[in-house]
């Protein structure tokens, strides 16, 4: 176990035991790093990533209550996959720009791929995957500022995903 300074903040979350967080708990809030392997091959290390995640659009129908009342009912409708952005320092590697280039030319069959976001934690182990499928590299992007280093943005438009760990 390891010692915390003063135990738990007044009003905090963190619950310790006598003192001391357990040598199980991990830190959330460590350096976490995305990587991404596209049919099977990495393409890279990743800072950021958002849009994990689906949303399923609401139907409404109109319906007769057990009163005789007409009233509207909202049911589950079609799942809609989120774009997923990954951020990273502008890297010599080139394999998004080869990938994005074959959306540019119009081989979108061929640009079609599955593949996997891999959370990894500091000691490089692995924290969680997703796997994607038939995605595409809908935006790419390198930007550059005298005020922070060139970040390159990628985004990925997939038709479903689960997550396997």
């Amino acid at each position: 176990a390891r010692p915390v300074e003063g135990g738990a903040p007044p009003g905090s979350q963190l619950q310790t035991f006598g003192g001391y967080l357990p040598p199980q708990m991990e830190d959330p809030l460590g350096s976490y790093v995305y990587l991404l392997e596209v049919g099977g091959k990495s393409f890279g290390h990743f800072t950021t990533c958002s849009g994990i995640g689906s949303i399923t659009e609401i139907a409404k129908q109109k319906v007769v209550n057990k009163q005789g009342q007409q009233v509207i009912k909202k049911v589950p409708g079609s799942p809609r996959w989120l774009d997923i952005t990954l951020k990273r320092g502008l890297s010599p590697n080139m394999s998004v720009w080869q990938w994005r280039q074959q959306v540019v030319t119009g081989d979108i069959n061929a640009t079609r791929k599955n593949f996997s976001i891999v959370l990894l934690n500091q000691k490089g182990g692995q924290v969680a995957r997703w796997n994607f499928s038939n995605g595409w590299p809908s935006k790419v992007e390198a930007l550059n500022s005298r005020e922070m280093p060139p970040i390159e943005t990628l985004v990925i438009t997939h038709e479903g995903m689960k997550r396997i760990q």
